[in-house]
């Protein structure tokens, strides 16, 4: 009996350490059911009857945890005619688990209607006896990162349909193998292979490039990260087995993915064949046109309705014998004898009304400036003839090519308008999907970073990449396209003007680098105010970036007049500064698009700002130069035309 006893207690104890170990092992399992970084829950029989949740099941769900112990349908009844129950059914039918990854839900979450995407898994759940009597469930919400996939995908469409539609040819060079993507129907025409160039490398598609500069240029554009663009240039391309030679305007810009690196190359290219050739012909005519002047041994000169001021040939200016700064009607008219004075004075005048038929066809005798020697000028006799005939065609031909060069100058203008028109399409609607997709992703990082579950980061990383990659491609497109977008009317401007609004909107800059600048009565010139408000601001900022360091920042502009060798008034303006400088060497490479001669953890910068100086310059017909000293500064010079009524210039 006290044997039976005793074994009778050992076995209770035992009992209510097996108890206590399991009640321990449950409270670690629904610890680690409940804090989950997923969504788990435990559905029983084949009518999916909750048994059991986490917390984040139901938040996921959009319920309270009183609907435990309902029928799945009955406490979620919007997935009735949804695929989900019926998968479950699947899964407790055939014990076989479904793996579901971005599938659309439509949920009522806190009385809500609303829509969301899921990564979940169903597993079958087996008693001891290996039978199926429920269904696992784990699941985690994907919501944004799908959203924010669609909007990349979405956004990647239309840039391909921008580029699809663009005016000018347009493709995408990746990797140093240069691999033909994304190629418009303009590009695939040029090329003249047909659509299958796609995925190939640029040198396979088209092997005539071998003997020609191109693929060398885009190596170097690939390794360098600076644009090239160059314009009629000429390119030979095996179209139908002909050899083909075009001349277009081309544009090589790199693209950069989130690191910095260069990933592609961005080819605009724009036939301007006809142009070209319109023009060699021209130039063909004109020199047709001078060597029949120069046979018939005839003096040329033109006349100014307006001003009465004229032009004369060499030969012209050797009969008549007076100074260049000599060249009107009326002095020339003085040059006659004075008997014949009013008759070629009247000839002039029937010339030049609007109702006759505009010709002057006269003799009369002209006297010498400087020998007083008079000498007849008449028309010759049948060897005149003949050159008149002569230069009677080449007229023709010269109106007729004049005619189509006009024509295809309206043609390139329309197409610069279309190319604008499509830089804006670009800019707007490229540009604010990209942000908002900018904007889900802070947001998902914000409200979900840590609960992610493993991968989701890399997914994250990989979509900002990818937006990243899709903004400096349209930088890239948009860089050819605005490039001359603004034709205001030039007008006088004034530098002082100009100079003092920049010091006062920089007043902060210069006040942190106690920096002087100097500059007294700078003349007016004839532009664009804003674009020269950027070409000085542009210049200044360069000198303050670039300030030696340890030294007081000064920076002089002066201005002085020029007279150029075709008799233009211009402005010469001088940039000063006492700051690092740079190379001689490298005087040109520094107006080059995304030229930087120090690293960007030195200096900061885009490596336009100079590049922009350079297009400013030029579009108001003047020119922008740059001489340095390495350690003592640097100096720019710029050439502008004078500003209307600017008497003097002070020195």
């Amino acid at each position: 009996m006290q044997g039976s006893g005793s074994d009778e207690f050992k076995e209770r104890q035992e009992a209510l350490i097996n108890d206590k170990l399991l009640q321990q092992s449950e409270e670690r399992f629904r610890a680690i059911f409940e804090q989950a970084p997923m969504a788990i829950g435990l559905l029983t029989g084949r009518d999916m009857t909750i048994e059991i949740g986490n917390d984040r099941l139901f938040e996921l769900w959009g319920k309270s945890p009183e609907i435990t112990g309902m029928k799945l349908l009955d406490a979620l009844p919007e997935i009735k005619d949804q695929r989900f129950l019926g998968i479950l059914q699947t899964v407790y039918d055939s014990g076989e688990p479904f793996f579901g990854s971005g599938v659309k839900a439509h949920l009522i979450r806190n009385s809500k209607p609303e829509y969301a995407y899921f990564d979940f898994t169903y597993t079958a759940l087996r008693n001891a006896n290996g039978e199926v009597v429920g269904v696992m469930v784990l699941a985690t919400e994907v919501t944004d990162q799908m959203l924010a996939r669609q909007a990349i995908e979405a956004s990647e469409a239309k840039l391909r349909s921008v580029i699809a539609t663009a005016p000018a040819a347009m493709g995408l060079f990746t990797g140093r193998d240069l691999i033909v993507e994304m190629p418009n129907q303009a590009f695939i025409d040029i090329v003249g292979k047909g659509p299958d160039i796609v995925g190939k490398p640029l040198k396979e598609v088209m092997p005539e490039l071998s003997s020609q500069p191109f693929l060398k240029i885009l190596d170097d554009v690939y390794t360098t990260g600076v644009t090239y663009k160059t314009d009629a240039a000429q390119v030979n391309i095996v179209r139908n087995g002909t050899m083909t030679h075009n001349f277009y305007n081309i544009t090589y810009s790199p693209l950069r993915n989130a690191e910095g690196k260069i990933y592609a190359i961005l080819d605009i290219a724009i036939d301007v064949t006809e142009t070209v050739h319109a023009r060699q012909q021209l130039e063909q005519a004109q020199e047709q046109l001078k060597g029949a002047i120069e046979l018939a041994e005839l003096g040329t000169w033109t006349l100014d309705p307006v001003t009465l001021e004229m032009e004369y040939d060499e030969r012209m200016q050797k009969w008549l014998g007076v100074p260049k700064e000599k060249r009107t009607l009326p002095l020339a008219i003085g040059r006659l004898l004075p008997h014949e004075r009013e008759r070629v004075r009247q000839a002039f005048d029937d010339a030049l009304d609007p109702d006759t038929a505009g010709e002057f066809d006269l003799e009369f005798h002209l006297i010498n400036h400087n020998t007083a020697k008079t000498r007849l000028v008449k028309e010759r006799t049948s060897e005149l003839d003949e050159a008149n005939e002569q230069l009677k065609g080449i007229n023709e031909k010269l109106q007729a090519n004049n005619e189509a060069l006009e024509k295809l100058n309206n043609s390139l203008m329309r197409s610069n308008e279309e190319l604008q028109q499509f830089a804006h399409v670009t800019s707007h609607d490229l540009k604010e999907p990209l942000r908002k997709i900018y904007m889900n992703l802070d947001r998902l990082m914000k409200t979900a970073g840590e609960s992610l579950p493993p991968g989701s980061q890399q997914f994250v990383d990989r979509m900002r990449s990818a937006c990243d990659r899709m903004d400096a491609m349209i930088r890239g497109v948009l860089e050819y396209a605005i490039i001359d977008a603004d034709q205001q009317p030039p007008a006088p401007v004034s530098l002082q003007e100009i100079m003092n609004t920049i010091v006062n909107d920089l007043q902060e800059l210069i006040s942190s680098k106690k920096a002087e600048i100097v500059f007294n009565d700078l003349p007016s010139v004839q532009g664009v105010s804003i674009l020269l408000y950027q070409l000085f601001y542009n210049l200044v900022i360069n000198a303050l970036k670039f300030a030696k360091p340890g030294l007081t920042p000064l920076i002089r502009i002066s201005a002085d007049p020029v007279t150029l060798n075709d008799s233009r008034s211009m402005i010469s303006i001088s940039v000063a500064d006492n700051g690092i400088g740079f190379e001689e060497q490298y005087s040109e490479e520094i107006f080059r698009t995304f030229s930087r001669l120090h690293s960007k953890d030195k200096f900061e910068g885009t490596g336009l700002g100079l590049a922009l100086c350079k297009r400013i310059a030029e579009r108001h017909g003047g020119t922008i130069t740059a001489k340095g000293t390495s350690g003592v500064g640097a100096t720019f010079n710029i050439l502008l035309p004078i500003g209307e009524n600017e008497k003097s210039v002070p020195r």
